[in-house]
């Protein structure tokens, strides 16, 4: 970088222009740092509001058959941070507004189910209903239902035994 008595010579020799491009060339640089500092910071911001959406999400752990990270990587850039809220929009653009509050913006939980509801492969991430009929999947056991092998059952101490038969636990052979 060029000093105030370096660019005071070359002012009164008459290459302005050279000056010029050294100090655009100096705060270019800077500029080109402090975006990319922006940048990584907005990375982590939105790994941390949206990220953690995900993750803690009771839609997905109650109604998803599918792990949390692949929800993110399919509906994730639906996603983005405006003002310092998560704001979710639908496939044409639009804003996502609540049912329940008119008016306002949907809750990460309830635009996230408006969104599947659209997405047209649903009925291979949601969980199964536990309804019955001609259309309905039917497994041998209640949707939710907390099942064990035997084999692995037996594999337990009698602590462990005692755990699982008390949080409902069903034993399948």
């Amino acid at each position: 970088m060029m000093t105030k008595i370096d660019q005071k010579r070359l002012i009164d020799a008459g290459a302005v222009d050279q000056v010029k491009a050294e100090i655009t060339k100096s705060f270019q640089a800077q500029l080109d740092e402090a975006t990319g500092k922006n940048q990584q910071l907005e990375q982590q911001l939105y790994g941390e509001m949206i990220g953690g959406r995900f993750t803690g999400s009771k839609f997905i752990a109650d109604k998803m058959a599918i792990p949390s990270d692949f929800v993110q990587a399919r509906f994730g850039q639906a996603f983005k941070i405006e003002d310092g809220k998560v704001v979710a929009y639908d496939g044409q653009g639009n804003k996502v507004y609540s049912r329940t509050k008119p008016g306002e913006l949907a809750e990460f939980d309830e635009a996230l189910e408006f969104l599947v509801e659209q997405y047209p492969q649903k009925d291979h991430i949601l969980k199964a209903s536990g309804n019955s009929g001609g259309g309905s999947h039917q497994s041998q056991h209640q949707a939710g239902q907390k099942t064990m092998k035997r084999a692995a059952f037996d594999a337990l101490d009698q602590t462990g035994k005692q755990g699982a038969l008390k949080d409902g636990i069903t034993i399948v052979d």
